[in-house]
């Protein structure tokens, strides 16, 4: 009896055949937020070199996620068609060249903005759905449990990316931070997205009665609904917040007299 229960809370066997997935997975979810967190602690440099304000330099990511919005069904679309694994080894090297490509910014502020476009193409790759399509094709006891641990991927970052961004700052500035955490992404990830992401084949799922299907074709009317909307309305509200914070906290900081290292250890 309390075997089973066990069982159904913590399938082993689950874990066994499609655990390697989740490093990858992790990993690469850190990728997404990468590029907010090291932003924060690029603002003081970029403000002293160009004369840009905070907000110009906020543009950045704004122009990032009005392309992602516009660039997501494309990508879905083939995500569907060709699956994670080759998504993600062609998006993992993508997003860390333009990731690096952010060192050549400057003095005129659109070529930060045409950067930041080409980054949003470059994230596409590297999007949630990449990620966590694998874990759900593989996992389904455990779904919600494998999918909590890829999705902590962006606490990661969060974590450690100030950290490492602001000593790469102090020892070959914020050019070569950029370049450096490019670096630190592409060798990080991309090898264990190619050794272990998706490459074992997932579960073969039984077919579903065709009600079932009939009923999963009318899904999408399910995004018109008042509670979607309200859903939509409040992550919308929540993203904007939490990037507005995590952009701001280190510049914030040191305004108030800490050092950029104090800062990034505090944030």
């Amino acid at each position: 009896m309390h075997a089973t229960k066990a069982t159904k809370i913590f399938d082993a066997g689950e874990w066994r055949r499609s655990g390697l997935n989740m490093p990858p997975s992790l990993f690469g979810m850190s990728l997404i937020a990468m590029h907010a967190y090291a932003l924060g602690i690029m603002m003081g440099p970029l403000e002293q070199e160009f004369g840009w304000s905070r907000s110009e330099i906020s543009a950045g990511p704004l122009v990032t996620s009005i392309a992602a919005l516009l660039m997501a069904p494309f990508a879905g679309r083939v995500l569907d068609r060709i699956g994670p694994r080759k998504v993600a080894l062609f998006g993992v090297p993508f997003y860390a060249i333009a990731l690096a490509l952010l060192s050549t910014a400057g003095p005129s502020l659109l070529s930060w903005l045409l950067l930041y476009v080409v980054l949003a193409v470059a994230m596409m790759w590297i999007y949630p759905t990449v990620w966590t399509k694998a874990i759900a094709e593989r996992f389904e006891n455990n779904r919600g449990l494998a999918l909590a641990i890829a999705l902590s991927g962006t606490g990661v970052a969060g974590a450690v990316v100030p950290l490492i961004g602001s000593r790469l700052i102090v020892e070959f500035g914020w050019r070569g931070a950029y370049i450096g955490l490019a670096l630190i992404a592409f060798f990080v990830v991309f090898p264990l997205v190619y050794f272990f992401f998706a490459r074992d084949e997932p579960p073969k799922k039984v077919e579903e009665p065709a009600q079932v299907i009939k009923s999963a074709v009318k899904l999408p009317s399910e995004v018109y609904s008042p509670k979607f909307i309200r859903l939509a309305i409040a992550a919308l509200i929540y993203s904007i917040g939490a990037t507005g914070l995590g952009i701001n906290a280190v510049p914030i900081l040191m305004q108030e007299g800490f050092t950029l290292l104090a800062a990034a250890e505090i944030v």
